[in-house]
């Protein structure tokens, strides 16, 4: 693979990952800011809060997975970088 191709298929998974990584972020995000808005809604949470809490762990490890997925591809070489490594 050359050097430039290898770059590009890098630079495709980090858009992907950081993609879902910010889909999962938002997604929690979101939840919590519609309860902070609604007492409606947050009386709702908390009827299954261990529901809620976990949901919300779920959707925070999820986003860091992704990100930790980033640089971690098998037989890459970060050939791209001006010393070779990171």
């Amino acid at each position: 693979m050359t050097r430039h191709r290898n770059f590009e298929v890098q630079l495709e998974s980090f858009r992907r990952e950081s993609a879902t990584a910010a889909q999962y972020i938002y997604a929690e995000m979101a939840t919590q800011h519609a309860a902070s808005k609604s007492k409606k809604l947050l009386s709702r949470l908390n009827d299954t809060p261990t529901f809620w809490l976990s949901c919300s762990g779920a959707l925070q490890s999820s986003a860091y997975i992704s990100l930790g997925r980033i640089p971690e591809r098998p037989n890459t070489k970060w050939e791209w970088l001006p010393t070779g490594r990171l």
